[in-house]
């Protein structure tokens, strides 16, 4: 009797945990996308506060679970804000669409990329409580700070990542390249994928 309801138990942890999307066991995440490079003397602040956020799009090319993402954000500042990271699906401009796959916030005193070495930034990582689902396809991260702002460096000047583009969201003209055509510019990033 004991051991039957232990079983019984089991399975309704395991259905839980496939019916809301939550990455099981299994081989670890692996950085499926990235641009690790830093331009330590460009940057940006975005946030609320500056009316302004960033995205980068990104390629994944398995079924699978987004489950973190690793960028050099710092978020200590006054006010506190509260960083805002979304995975969205693309619209057909190839901007974020606001259709969001997942969300998480961290306090800004969570997220605090310059390690105190003067010109040295470091990735932070932003896991996700409930993971993306994603299938093969283009993706874009989206960064936001709610009541404050963040700063953001970016990766080298040109085409560091070919899959993807990094985008500005200045409010009234959404998601442009912010650097044009002529002179692409990625965002510095890691996105972590799990397979199922």
């Amino acid at each position: 009797m004991q051991r039957h309801r232990c079983s019984k138990q089991l399975g309704l942890a395991a259905a839980l945990c496939l019916s809301t999307g939550i990455a099981v066991a299994g081989d670890p995440p692996i950085a499926i996308a990235e641009q690790a490079a830093i331009d330590y003397g460009a940057g940006a602040v975005f946030g609320d506060a500056v009316n302004q956020r960033f995205a980068q799009v990104f390629q994944v090319r398995g079924d699978g679970y987004i489950t973190h993402l690793m960028v050099p954000v710092n978020c200590v500042t006054s006010p506190e804000p509260t960083l805002t990271v979304s995975i969205q699906t693309l619209d057909s401009l190839g901007r974020p669409s606001g259709t969001t796959l997942a969300v998480q916030r961290a306090r800004g005193w969570r997220v605090d990329a310059v390690p105190g070495t003067v010109g040295e930034v470091g990735l932070r990582m932003i896991p996700f409580d409930r993971p993306a689902r994603v299938q093969p396809g283009l993706y874009a991260f989206v960064l936001d700070a709610v009541g404050g702002t963040c700063q953001l460096w970016y990766g080298p000047q040109g085409d560091t990542y070919a899959a993807g583009e990094a985008r500005l969201d200045a409010r009234s003209r959404p998601f442009l390249r912010p650097w044009g055509t002529l002179l692409p510019r990625d965002l510095t990033f890691q996105v972590y994928w799990q397979g199922l």
